[in-house]
């Protein structure tokens, strides 16, 4: 996973109040994760609230940016699919660019807990590089990779949003990075150039996933049967590459 100092500049790292979208504060309630429960029901603690509000916040807005793209994304409905007050919103997230960025980023955090989950159901000695590269793919083929694209897109005229869709993509491919490392072990190999070539691997896969979800969102004819295609070409890659590191690389086969 990203190193926790990575996520947690990413977290402080905020912009200006967004001039695109600019929300009017009604005046912050007391409490701004709403109200306490009365009578018998169980109380919940503070930080349980703020855990709530926070999660409904980033979901609708993930929600948002799929359905609607980011220009359409207002405040306003965000926080009316979220069920929030607008200032709740703004207690928590002082302006859009850094409520979007901390969206893809937590949706694409619970993407790779559901990919720990997946891999690990791969049986021992199984194709574990395919099984990764096809599990991958599904993200990429995602509502999250739409939200993403949204955000993408936006920041490379928004001075405001950019820095933060550049901070949740070095999190993105630094985790897509420790994710390989742990999946599969680098060798332990004399050449360097051996090694920042095993360690690029992850770019190229990001790339190429990457491309190839941006041609599938166009609509074009016979997408999805091309990058079946082209995945199996990279899988082939991958595993030639693995044939040709060094004999000291642990093998993917769990010794009985």
């Amino acid at each position: 996973m990203p190193d926790p100092e990575m996520r947690s500049r990413r977290r402080r790292h905020h912009a200006k109040p967004d001039r695109h979208d600019p929300v009017a504060d009604p005046g912050d309630p007391a409490d701004p994760d709403g109200p306490r429960p009365k009578g018998g029901a169980e109380r919940r603690s503070q930080a349980e609230r703020t855990a709530e509000t926070t999660a409904k916040l980033l979901d609708a807005t993930a929600e948002c940016l799929s359905d609607l793209g980011y220009a359409r994304s207002s405040t306003t409905e965000i926080c009316k699919r979220a069920g929030v007050s607008r200032g709740a919103m703004l207690h928590h997230f002082p302006s859009k660019a850094v409520l979007v960025a901390a969206a893809c980023e937590h949706i694409f955090d619970r993407r790779v807990d559901e990919f720990r989950v997946a891999i690990e159901q791969v049986p021992a000695g199984g194709d574990r590089i395919g099984a990764a590269i096809d599990i991958t793919w599904e993200m990429f083929k995602s509502d999250t990779f739409a939200a993403w694209f949204e955000l993408v897109t936006a920041g490379r005229t928004d001075a405001d949003l950019r820095p933060h869709v550049a901070l949740v993509a070095a999190g993105m491919l630094e985790t897509m990075r420790d994710m390989w490392n742990e999946l599969f072990e680098p060798p332990d190999a004399d050449d360097p150039a051996v090694t920042q070539l095993y360690q690029s691997v992850p770019t190229f896969l990001f790339a190429i996933l990457d491309g190839l979800a941006t041609t599938r969102m166009t609509g074009m004819p016979g997408a999805d049967a091309e990058a079946e295609r082209v995945l199996a070409l990279v899988k082939l890659a991958a595993q030639e590459l693995r044939n040709d590191l060094p004999p000291d690389l642990p093998s993917e086969e769990t010794p009985t």
